[in-house]
């Protein structure tokens, strides 16, 4: 089963709400691909058509430190969209003493806990997918002694140990984890709802969930021809100044919505 993945201009240099949204981007992969691995191949494709927006809005799947740094370095593009959550045990525990609470001096290469207790050891690894990592090892008398242990690690003698990536990346995954709870990000990154409305709209006018054809290429010539179709679609309602559709709410959200 294959599945396609869809780019549509967002914010580029020469394109504004006025105009109409047109979809300008086109990868049909196998359904097994993760959804990171495509941000990068199109955004090379974007830019070698000259379509790179500044802000390029992505659901959780296709976020990660690598991604948003990337593409600031290579396209200056700033990346829209969630991270996943710390998933250390630290920061689901109410109390809990999370990476995020530690001072990362990286130019001394030492960490301080929130107690006050700096790091012995600031060794270069990497994780099991070969990222490089940097593992902080604090002092086990330090740690054995403290009196926030519990909520700090489960080690039973050992000493906290903190594995975060190099500078560019962790700072990276840490602002915008701190940025999306914010009211802010959640207003702007309402945008992505028409990326949504997209899929939408191909599911009803050209039954874009169903394959006529068996092959990766021959899937994705059909969506090519499905993409053609709804910019013309697109391109003549704006062209008659036909109103956008605005985003639809379910009948469950409007019952909540009443609710005290």
């Amino acid at each position: 089963m294959e599945t396609g993945h869809w780019y549509r201009a967002g914010r580029l240099p020469y394109c504004d709400d006025e105009r109409p949204n047109l979809i300008t981007h086109i990868a049909t992969t196998p359904a097994p691909q993760a959804d990171c691995t495509m941000t990068a191949p199109i955004q090379e494709a974007l830019a070698a058509k000259n379509l790179l927006p500044r802000e390029h809005y992505l659901d959780r799947g296709y976020v990660d430190a690598e991604i948003i740094v990337q593409s600031a370095r290579e396209h200056q593009i700033e990346v829209v969209g969630p991270v996943i959550t710390d998933p250390a045990w630290q920061a689901h525990t109410p109390g809990g003493l999370s990476v995020a609470q530690f001072v990362l001096d990286w130019e001394a290469q030492q960490a301080i806990c929130p107690q006050g207790v700096s790091s012995q050891s600031w060794s270069p690894a990497r994780d099991r997918y070969g990222n490089e990592m940097i593992v902080i090892q604090f002092p086990r008398v330090a740690c054995r002694a403290c009196d926030e242990r519990a909520n700090c690690t489960k080690a039973k003698h050992g000493a906290r140990t903190l594995s975060v990536r190099p500078r560019a990346h962790h700072e990276a995954i840490q602002m915008t984890r701190s940025h999306q709870q914010t009211g802010a990000f959640r207003k702007k990154y309402r945008r992505r709802a028409g990326v949504e409305g997209s899929f939408s709209q191909a599911n009803r006018r050209c039954d874009l969930r169903h394959a006529r054809y068996i092959g990766l290429a021959k899937v994705w010539l059909q969506h090519l021809i499905t993409a053609i179709a709804l910019n013309l679609f697109r391109a003549l309602a704006w062209l008659a100044e036909v109103p956008r559709a605005q985003t639809r709410t379910s009948a469950f959200a409007k019952l909540m919505g009443q609710l005290p």
